[in-house]
């Protein structure tokens, strides 16, 4: 059985996710299932993927508010599957994407970006894919352009309480399964390997992971001047991502107070995200859904204290309302929430046990179990 899974860069979430399956594939089916992961528009198409990508998050750094009305006006629209931008944008990867068909001759095709649900969809009603096509949501709100799933044989869906949003979309609710976001097997295990950690980290001390600067998104150095002012003092591990421009802001901000009573391990892009989860009390951060994800895989409470892109803020406000996470958009009550997680630690207690509760568990390993069954129905 031959399975082809199609994303494409925007962030690192879509790509995330698609390997997260490809290694379950391998994992649980080896010597059954051949997997292929496709970069639509790599390497034929790297001005889209950098419109995708780079241009994208810089228009969210710099023009949040436009952003997020066209985001607005985008879900007031009534769906229309054969008139939209998302669509349009899509299709210039069609020949790309029927090329690897022809080539791999796939026995299904699973799509991690909007994207590739808008081509495959495409191309299953022109007669040019004949196996099962599949959708991944990975986030817990809904964006724009989900009428592009039209097609699909099963769609994958983040949580239950997204169903209703994709209904309003025309899309088929006996299609559904409700999986959960697929991440790496790793954040599922358990384990707390921390051989791999080479920071002096200090047990007894309050443990911040800060991940928001890998898009360009986040507000490092104002987070750092506002934790400044805590007498108790904190270990922060900053990972910046391939964010050359904030790991130096970081860099100097460090130079800049010696005397800090806190320890600020600042950080590009590490294979050991997981390992600085297990040794951290807390998550700062976006609230994109495969970061959140592996947070609640790890049972580790989610704080984001900062207004993110117009999505995040659904996903997060979604993980409150399931008392996975605490979000306070004012980042002047940063430090006095932070000293409050530190004296009543019961407050993240509760966060976790909730996280525990979640009823979504190997959410990669359902979603490659529901492909290989179906093809055997």
């Amino acid at each position: 059985m031959k399975i082809l899974i199609l994303t494409t860069k925007a962030g690192a979430g879509h790509n995330m996710a698609a390997y997260a399956i490809e290694e379950e594939f391998k994992n649980k089916y080896s010597g059954q299932v051949e997997t292929e992961v496709m970069d639509m528009y790599n390497p034929r198409h790297r001005l889209l993927s950098f419109f995708n990508n780079e241009f994208y998050f810089w228009l969210l750094k710099c023009f949040p508010k436009t952003m997020q009305k066209e985001y607005h006006y985008i879900m007031r629209q009534a769906p229309n599957c054969h008139k939209n931008g998302s669509r349009q944008i899509a299709l210039k990867a069609k020949k790309i994407v029927l090329d690897k068909i022809k080539q791999f001759q796939p026995d299904a095709i699973v799509s991690t970006h909007p994207y590739g649900v808008a081509v495959t969809s495409y191309l299953k009603e022109q007669g040019e894919i004949k196996c099962p096509i599949y959708a991944v949501v990975t986030d817990y709100a809904l964006l724009p352009h989900w009428e592009n799933a039209y097609n699909m044989d099963g769609i994958f869906t983040s949580c239950k309480e997204i169903h209703k949003q994709l209904e309003t979309r025309n899309l088929d609710p006996n299609l559904f399964v409700p999986t959960g976001i697929p991440v790496f097997k790793k954040y599922e295990d358990g384990n707390r390997d921390l051989a791999k950690l080479d920071l002096l980290l200090d047990p007894q001390i309050f443990t911040i992971l800060v991940m928001n600067g890998g898009t360009g998104l986040g507000r490092n150095k104002e987070l750092l001047q506002r934790i400044e002012s805590l007498k108790e003092p904190l270990q922060l591990i900053m990972v910046n991502g391939n964010n050359k421009e904030s790991k130096r802001k970081v860099a100097r901000y460090i130079v800049k107070h010696p005397n800090s009573n806190h320890k600020i391990y600042n950080l590009g892009h590490v294979d050991t995200i997981k390992e600085y989860m297990a040794v951290s009390d807390i998550y700062i951060g976006k609230a994109g859904g495969i970061s959140t994800t592996e947070a609640i895989k790890m049972h580790l409470p989610i704080y984001v204290p900062f207004v993110p892109p117009y999505h995040e803020i659904h996903n997060i406000e979604y993980l409150e309302s399931k008392g996975m996470a605490i979000y306070d958009p004012k980042m002047e009550h940063l430090a006095s929430n932070i000293e409050n997680f530190i004296v009543n630690p019961q407050k993240l207690t509760i966060i976790q046990q909730a996280m525990e509760a979640s009823p979504y568990h190997d959410n990669a390993e359902h979603i490659c179990d529901y492909i290989v069954n179906y093809k055997k129905k």
